[in-house]
């Protein structure tokens, strides 16, 4: 009787730990089938956003490549007007009205660097020769001084105490 019991014992022990481990292991399963699909999902979703970026940068691109193109024939058409328009018009004669050959030059820079993305360093801004400058006029908010110091601090009065 007692070879019974031990043997129902040992028996139930190891149906238990049996039981434990394939729960366990059944767990572990069901946990590594969540991470293959979680990877799956993790890798579809950046193949995907990388296809939408480069297509993207192709369509900007392509933009970028009608635009110069577009605007080269524009230029043309621009370039020919402004020359018809600047021998049609006594206006442009003016010293005051047409600006000096560098501003020209600091502008293509200028438009060379938006497109390249180089920064352009400032040159020289030539000095404008008419109208004639206003003379100066005292200054009406507070701000640094001709001398380049500050003006002094208001002081607040001090109450009479009671």
């Amino acid at each position: 009787m007692i070879y019974a019991v031990l043997a129902a014992i040992i028996f139930s022990l190891g149906a238990g730990f049996y039981g434990g481990w394939s729960w366990e292991s059944g767990r572990w399963a069901k946990a590594e089938e969540k991470r293959v699909e979680a990877e799956a999902m993790i890798t579809a979703l950046s193949d995907k956003a990388i296809d939408d970026a480069e297509k993207a940068l192709n369509e900007k691109q392509q933009a970028f490549k009608d635009g110069e193109a577009s605007a080269a024939g524009k230029e043309k058409i621009v370039i020919k007007r402004v020359t018809t328009q600047l021998t049609q018009y006594p206006v442009f004669k003016n010293p005051a009205c047409v600006l000096p050959e560098d501003s020209y030059g600091l502008l293509r820079a200028a438009l060379l660097g938006v497109r390249s993305g180089v920064v352009v360093p400032d040159a020289p801004v030539p000095v404008p020769t008419s109208p004639a400058a206003a003379a100066p006029t005292a200054p009406t908010s507070v701000g640094p001084t001709p001398s380049g110091k500050a003006p002094p601090k208001p002081v607040p009065k001090k109450a009479a105490n009671p």
